[in-house]
């Protein structure tokens, strides 16, 4: 229930209990109504006729705004052909789930030469030619002006496209539950919190049982509990020389650093996070359970299956591990010595790419994310990702000056991102004495 919904009905209920107020005082006082009563209830009845009209219609536009939202969000197919900028595209098909309306809507400053409607159409095609006067329309597709302050501004499109493919990747970030909030800058959620199944039940509930007509159900201890997301600055900068930016591929080349290296700040976090004026990463969240490495600077079989048995499996399982770890998959062998990774039928001899499985669950490749080999973390196992939430209050701003810079001839530009990160549940599972997670971590 959105905010006007909520203040339109506490309206309506403080007029309902002042309304039965007067109804109970005439009962107890065996009268009929005197004139200021009769009129100060006519009053109020008729504002709750104005009342439940109002809710009805604003509710009933929230409703058709949600269906509106859920249909783009599912890539409803549209076919009215763009006539109107002069070529006979057809748009088959919208952004899929990831690319929901909600998740691009900001992005791009909308004015109104452009309707919404073919705004989408544009998107969906990857026809970008009708978006030129929200690009600035030049040769390199990336174009730099001077702002109302001596600042620079820089065209929505870009900030567009980097969203979209952070959004597309199949990376960490694009794993992960992602919120968008417009406006505030704090977020809670409810959620169910981890405990000791024996005792305490599962999920936020007690454990479900069969009882007999008068029985008494067992005493647990479940949980649901709030959460927070605190809005949190991500700041990264960088110099433009003047000769860069005027190379025909400078508007593509930007557009893949923002990508890149928000993409890196992002999983850093996601992996490694402090939680001191940070988001908290996985490998520092406690939620997690650390299996002891079975020897010290390296990885072992016993290690992987030893993670994979404290992991509540799901199809969503992945690894995340860092490039050092790749030299010790690459010999790690069985009881019997047989190869685990490589030459276990994935790997192809010299020509052939290295696995992209382990034990039968894709793994993710990090440089500079996880920690080296021997080290915490270089090696985790994840069953689900949604248990893990991003919170985003704002979209992506890029500032730019070349005050700093004047003499040198470059700009400075330094891109914001507002977010918070962390894990919902705090707390780990306990079944029969012994600690089952969403996530493992490979030891020091």
């Amino acid at each position: 229930m959105d905010k006007k919904s909520q203040e339109l009905r506490q309206e309506k209920t403080e007029i309902l209990k002042r309304m039965k107020a007067i109804l109970d005082k005439i009962e107890n006082e065996k009268r009929v109504m005197n004139q200021e009563e009769k009129k100060d209830y006519e009053e109020m009845d008729k504002r709750i006729d104005q009342l439940n009209t109002e809710i009805s219609e604003h509710e009933g536009i929230v409703i058709k705004r949600a269906n509106i939202t859920a249909e783009l969000a599912e890539g409803e197919k549209i076919y009215e052909p763009i006539e109107r900028w002069g070529n006979n595209k057809t748009v088959t098909s919208l952004p899929g789930r990831e690319k929901r309306a909600k998740d691009i809507k900001g992005y791009v400053a909308r004015k109104d030469e452009l309707p919404e409607e073919d705004f989408w159409r544009c998107l969906a095609s990857k026809d970008f030619g009708p978006l030129k006067n929200y690009r600035i329309e030049n040769r390199t597709g990336f174009h730099i002006t001077t702002g109302a302050t001596g600042g620079f501004a820089i065209p929505e499109v870009t900030r567009l496209a980097v969203i979209d493919n952070l959004l597309a990747d199949q990376g960490i970030f694009s794993r992960i539950g992602k919120e968008f909030v417009e406006g505030g800058d704090t977020l809670n959620v409810a959620t169910f919190e981890n405990c000791n199944i024996d005792s305490d039940g599962l999920y936020g509930f007690s454990i479900p049982e069969f009882i007999s007509e008068g029985g008494t159900i067992s005493d647990q201890t479940p949980k649901l509990v709030k959460r927070m997301w605190t809005l949190k600055k991500m700041v990264m900068g960088s110099r433009i020389s003047l000769e860069a930016m005027v190379t025909g591929n400078f508007g593509a080349s930007m557009q893949q650093a923002l990508t890149n290296v928000l993409r890196y700040g992002l999983e850093k976090y996601i992996v490694a996070g402090t939680g001191a004026a940070q988001p908290q990463g996985l490998i520092n969240a406690p939620c997690g359970v650390t299996v002891a490495r079975a020897g010290a600077g390296a990885i072992a079989f016993a290690d992987t299956y030893n993670m994979l048995a404290q992991t509540r499996l799901s199809g969503d399982c992945v690894w995340i591990g860092s490039q050092t770890i790749i030299p010790q998959l690459a010999k790690m062998v069985d009881a019997g010595n047989h190869a685990i990774w490589l030459g276990n039928g994935a790997f192809n001899g010299a020509t052939g790419g290295i696995p992209t499985t382990l034990l039968g669950y894709p793994i993710i490749f990090t440089l500079g994310i996880n920690p080296i080999l021997g080290t915490k973390g270089d090696l985790l196992f994840c069953s689900d990702f949604s248990f893990y939430k991003a919170v985003i209050f704002q979209d992506i701003i890029v500032q730019t000056s070349d005050s700093a810079y004047w003499t040198t001839g470059e700009i400075g530009l330094r891109p914001i991102m507002f977010l918070d990160m962390g894990v919902l549940p705090q707390d780990v599972i306990t079944i029969g004495g012994s600690s089952f997670v969403w996530f493992t971590i490979l030891s020091a």
